[in-house]
Order: structure tokens, then sequence, then C-alpha cells
């Protein structure tokens, strides 16, 4: 899949746009992660296919994550979310 870096401003209006009900997620992590691209990508597929918007900043040190999820897909979310070792039961705001 190939991946879209939108501005902020083509962010907020995507989201103005969608009539969806949508919850709003945030979470950071320390954690270790080897392959930074990598994670990006997976992150990347799999939040695509749940209709996640929003922001994902990852670095070697961790993860910090600005998000609005279809709220029929927060069990998803959750469950892709938690079979990661790096995000596995990280907590939600």
């Amino acid at each position: 899949m190939t991946r879209k870096f939108i501005s902020r401003k083509e962010l907020k209006q995507n989201i103005q746009k969608d009539t969806t009900q949508r919850t709003t997620i945030s979470f950071y992590k320390y954690v270790k992660i080897q392959d930074t691209q990598a994670f990006q990508d997976t992150l990347f597929s799999a939040y695509t296919k749940l209709g996640v918007l929003g922001r994902i900043y990852i670095a070697t040190e961790g993860i910090n994550a600005q998000l609005s999820v279809p709220s029929k897909n927060l069990q998803k979310f959750r469950q892709f979310t938690d079979s990661l070792p790096e995000t596995q039961e990280v907590p939600l705001k």
C-alpha cells in the first residue's frame, strides 16, 4: 500500500467532511523500535483499512499518536494494537 502524507490542514478538512461517528484517541509509549520504517508501514496499512485518521510519530525510542477512529472499529483497533509487541496494552486516552 502506498503511504500518503497529508498536511495538517488537509487532515482537518477530511475529518470535518467525514460524517462517521468517531472516537479521538491518543497514546504514547517509550519502547525500542528497531525498524521504524517497517513499523510505520504496518501501522499505516492496518489503520487505513480501519478508517483511522490522524498523526503518528515513530522513532527508535517509541511512538506517539493522536488519532480519530471510527467508533464502530474501536474493538478492531484495540485488537490490532494489542497484537503488536510495541503497542501491546498501551493505555489509550
